[in-house]
């Protein structure tokens, strides 16, 4: 139990921002995955994308490759355009 509190104390000094933005610019879109210019994010992060008609969809963060961040768009008919 001491352990258990003396972790419990330290966590209390530390403080995340929850509300970390970055922006990406999308290189390519093949309907469903979003290949984007790299941001230092995990695996796992949901990510809230801008549409082309100023809406938003939800994406996921589902890997990597030759350093673009490759997102799986959460929504069907996403009005997303290349470039943007």
């Amino acid at each position: 139990m001491i352990i258990a509190k003396k972790i419990n104390e330290n966590l209390q000094k530390f403080s995340v921002n929850k509300n970390i933005s970055y922006r990406s610019k999308i290189t390519k879109f093949d309907g469903k995955i979003i290949e984007c210019d790299a941001f230092p994010s995990p695996i796992g992060t949901v990510c809230k994308i801008y549409c082309n008609n100023n809406d938003s969809v939800t994406g996921e963060i589902i890997g990597f490759r030759e350093n673009k961040n490759l997102i799986a768009v959460h929504e069907q008919n996403a009005n997303l355009i290349s470039g943007q």
